[in-house]
């Protein structure tokens, strides 16, 4: 069934892990799913299944991630078998590294842009945001 999005914030930081699915297709292979961003967010450990995105698969080992290629039944299975011995050892712990991935992050970065590209001389914002 569906979940509020309200509700599944809170059940997806009182999981044991988190399961993410790529799909297994050319547009999956250059782009990022939306709900990694809040898997990255919740601060729990996530086992990521992704199709042939070294971008991905990158971004989310640098948080300690657990990634394997879709399509790979071994690389799962061994996977699989590191949660459930990590699970019986009582060792899932939080991921407690904060995401870079934060709409913080990307407006500054966007402005940065902004500002090499020359804009900001061209900008009179409105009200009292500074120049």
């Amino acid at each position: 069934g569906k979940i509020k999005r309200s509700d599944s914030l809170g059940l997806m930081t009182s999981t044991d892990v988190l399961l993410l699915i790529q799909n297994a297709d050319v547009v999956a292979s250059e782009s990022i799913p939306s709900k990694t961003y809040e898997y990255l967010h919740a601060g729990r450990p996530i086992l990521a299944l992704v199709y042939r995105n070294p971008e991905l698969k990158a971004m989310l080992e640098e948080y300690g991630h657990i990634v394997c290629e879709a399509d790979d039944r071994k690389a799962l299975k061994k996977a699989l078998q590191r949660f459930v011995s990590l699970w019986e050892k009582k060792e899932l712990v939080p991921v407690s590294l904060e995401s870079r991935y934060t709409v913080e992050a990307a407006v500054s970065k966007l402005f940065a842009l902004w500002s090499k590209a020359g804009a900001v001389n061209k900008f009179k914002p409105a009200g009292n945001i500074p120049a």
